[in-house]
């Protein structure tokens, strides 16, 4: 069962005060075919408070995101959401095709927005000889409008983007086909931002962010939190006023004696209700416990390099591959240039630097996959790559079964890398969660070997148990690594030379 890590406990106010609650999931269960995601989940969260859910791959985080944005209904139970300022839902991957440009992607953010100035425009074309209620129904939308700055709020699309690290903003006529994995996150989470929600549902947010972005993120998060605290602390005040007002008796009770004894049997007649509540909910849990958790995936498999390589440190000797990495006057316009670079067999690179500074555009140069204008690129013969972005499958690559994606007589051998257990090898891999999609992109890389391995921010959407035990495998690589990351964790403890990229200007600017 799921809950709200953290989340404070109920407030101890008066029932006839009670603090509405901003969100409430009840019983709820939700399936995909045989498939049980969700089972019995219960969670409510009250104006201002943050809660924050965790959870292995694949154990239904995005789904119950989902279900609280509306996307999506439960198979059984219910999902009440109280939120008259809107919600904005941010999804792990843009689900939207590489052919839509960057405007669509702000329209679906900003849907909400969009709609209401439909009916503002609608309700005003209809003004002309309407009656009073007409022009109130009008008036209400557009405050409504303005309370969520909707006049500004493609404005701070781009504003959002420059702080996410997008210096000169984003065509709304580009495709979003041209824009690499980091800048189509960077682009939704702008967007939903943009929106200014009274809710906020974000699923991963911080993927592909740089140091900067993310201090901005947090910072920004922690205003609307404030902001939206002050807004409940209001409210009850409000409330409790009005619950006092109406808790006044309007004659005293028949028999009256004396001030104290009345307090005293109603204190004493409260008492025994809340006994008899606690009694009847601890009836309830004992009656029906919660499942057990699973134990959580472990990663078990060790990452095979090629046989025959030099040593770190060691040149090319007779019989013995060079597998080093080298670059000279490397440059790709407006992307990367990168004047030498030497990665010898058998070492470690760990490349940082900020968002559009060219860190996976180097990483597709050694990968053979994009041509430089300028420069020398000496890499081994066998390289793998893991890319930043986890793709979406569509047609018949969606609706194929794990095991088919990854090989139909290896199922042994993808169960004994402990990213999967065997309940999952027949899901078909559009149903899959990113993480799990992302899992899978690691078992097609470790069950084969490689000179160089070349890991584009390797922990996006992996759990934390699994980045622990991806990075135990790496330690033992025999091959030439280089990541990119943004990871604080795996950056501060990652054991060999940096390279810090960044940015550079663009063709014309």
């Amino acid at each position: 069962m799921f809950r709200a890590p953290g989340a404070p406990a109920a407030p101890t106010h008066s029932p006839a005060t009670p603090t509405p609650s901003q969100l409430t999931l009840t019983d709820v269960t939700k399936r995909y075919a045989d498939h049980t995601v969700l089972e019995g989940v219960r969670l409510t969260v009250r104006p201002g408070e943050k809660a924050g859910v965790i959870g292995d791959n694949g154990s239904g985080k995005s789904t119950l995101l989902r279900l609280m944005a509306g996307q999506e209904r439960p198979d059984s139970g219910t999902v009440t959401v109280f939120a008259p300022g809107g919600t904005g839902h941010l999804a792990q991957t843009l689900d939207l095709p590489d052919s839509a440009r960057v405007g669509d992607a702000v329209d679906l953010a900003l849907a909400e927005l969009r709609a209401l100035e439909r009916r503002i425009h609608a309700a005003g074309a209809a003004l002309d000889g309407a009656d009073p209620d007409a022009y109130d129904a009008y008036a209400a939308l557009v405050s409504r409008f303005e309370a969520r700055g909707g006049y500004g709020a493609d404005r701070r699309v781009d504003v959002a983007l420059r702080h996410l690290g997008e210096r000169t903003g984003l065509d709304r006529a580009r495709r979003l086909g041209t824009l690499s994995g980091g800048q189509r996150s960077r682009l939704a989470l702008a967007a939903t931002l943009a929106s200014a929600p009274e809710l906020l549902l974000l699923d991963e947010p911080t993927n592909d962010l740089d140091d900067e972005a993310v201090a901005w993120l947090e910072e920004r998060e922690r205003e609307h939190a404030e902001w939206r605290a002050e807004v409940a602390r209001q409210s009850r005040l409000a409330e409790s006023h009005i619950g006092r007002l109406g808790a006044i008796p309007r004659k005293l009770p028949r028999g009256f004696s004396g001030a104290g004894a009345f307090r005293a049997r109603s204190r004493a007649h409260g008492a025994q209700s809340r006994i008899r509540g606690a009694r009847e909910r601890l009836l309830r849990l004992t009656e029906n416990p919660a499942p057990a958790p699973p134990e959580p995936l472990r990663f078990t498999a060790s990452i095979r390099g090629t046989e025959g390589a030099a040593p770190a440190g060691v040149g090319r000797a007779a019989g013995v591959v060079d597998r080093a990495v080298e670059v000279v006057g490397l440059r790709v316009p407006g992307r990367v240039v990168l004047d030498s670079l030497y990665v010898p067999a058998g070492g470690r690179l760990l490349v940082t630097g900020p968002n559009g500074a060219g860190k996976s555009t180097l990483l597709r140069v050694l990968a053979g996959e994009l041509a430089a204008v300028e420069g020398l690129v000496r890499r081994p013969e066998r390289v793998g790559v893991l890319r930043q972005t986890v793709a979406t499958p569509s047609g018949a690559d969606a609706s194929r079964s794990l095991l088919a994606a990854f090989g139909e007589q290896r199922a042994d051998e993808l169960l004994a890398l402990g990213l999967f257990r065997a309940e999952d090898l027949r899901r078909p891999v559009g149903a899959l969660s990113a993480g799990q999609r992302r899992r899978l992109e690691l078992a097609r890389l470790v069950t084969r070997p490689y000179d160089l391995l070349l890991l584009d921010e390797p922990t996006n959407h992996l759990s934390p148990g699994l980045v622990e035990d991806l990075e135990a495998a790496l330690a033992g690589y025999t091959g030439t690594l280089i990541v990119v990351s943004h990871d604080r964790r795996l950056r501060a403890g990652f054991r060999g030379p940096v390279l810090e990229l960044v940015p550079q200007p663009r063709p014309g600017s």
